[in-house]
């Protein structure tokens, strides 16, 4: 079985039958409706083909996830020694990282019960772990709890178990052998930015305000200051991007205050 987003069901879809030639059934609620409607109400969509594309919103949904996890039970259960499903495939993996304050997503719970129901495990994705140990090494105990446990550091003993279960492929690996490189080379050399009087002003503006308000709202590893640090990241995200998307955020950001209790006046507001 492949979960992977919804938008990227067909993608993987096509590439299995195109690069495999295995064919793959999308599960979802329209063709759990075709099926039902084919073979009857009491049909198990979970049983009727042997390979599986199904998204991950659509699985996490309590009355689907029940009625995956009782299927799989039927069909052996996770204590069997056969296990019900052979291979379990997890596409954008990081969307399912534990959290660091235990309050784990749906998406990571739902990770949780199915995984047990599998004989392997493959986690895909390209995009870094949020840089909380907490998280990534939940994570590889979703996908080997044998070798990994969930843990605020991890030990030379861990990273020797990493080493043997995670591969990276870096895009510059993807081009030897190439006539044309499939990804361009990245140089270390940047664009020159010239910055207005006005503009530079305005970014040591900003950051003078998000520097100070983020110090004043909450202490470090609170939810309240770690909240702060997200505002923060949208507000330079639109700062850097143009003046009128920092403009649209920033009313919005301060729609809620009483400026006048700032000392801001008209004129101010105005600019």
């Amino acid at each position: 079985m492949i979960v992977c987003p919804a938008s990227l069901q067909i993608q993987w879809q096509d590439e299995m039958e195109e690069k495999f030639n295995i064919r793959f059934e999308i599960l979802d609620s329209e063709k759990t409706w075709e099926i039902q409607r084919t073979l009857g109400m009491d049909a198990n969509p979970w049983k009727v083909y042997p390979r599986l594309i199904t998204s991950m919103d659509y699985l996490k949904q309590v009355d689907i996830l029940d009625r995956f996890k009782n299927t799989s039970l039927q069909m052996g259960g996770s204590d069997s020694a056969m296990l019900p499903w052979d291979l379990l495939i997890v596409d954008e993996a990081h969307n399912y990282s534990p959290s660091r304050f235990s309050d784990d997503s749906n998406r990571c719970s739902m990770l949780r019960d199915i995984t047990p129901f599998f004989e392997h495990r493959l986690f895909l994705t390209a995009t870094p772990h949020n840089g909380y140990t907490v998280s990534f090494s939940g994570l590889l105990e979703l996908l080997d709890p044998v070798r990994f446990q969930q843990k605020a550091l991890l030990s030379d003993e861990d990273y020797k178990h990493l080493n043997l279960v995670m591969i990276r492929r870096m895009k510059r690996e993807l081009n030897v052998g190439r006539n044309e490189n499939r990804f361009p080379s990245r140089t270390v050399d940047g664009l020159g930015i010239y910055m207005s009087d006005e503009e530079t002003r305005l970014f040591k503006a900003v950051r003078r305000y998000l520097l100070e308000g983020t110090n004043q709202i909450g202490k470090p590893g609170s939810r309240e200051r770690n909240l702060a640090q997200f505002i923060v990241m949208l507000l330079n995200k639109r700062l850097l991007s143009s003046s009128y998307a920092f403009a649209q955020t920033w009313w919005n950001h301060v729609a809620g205050f009483d400026l006048d209790s700032f000392g801001i006046d008209e004129c101010d507001k105005k600019r």
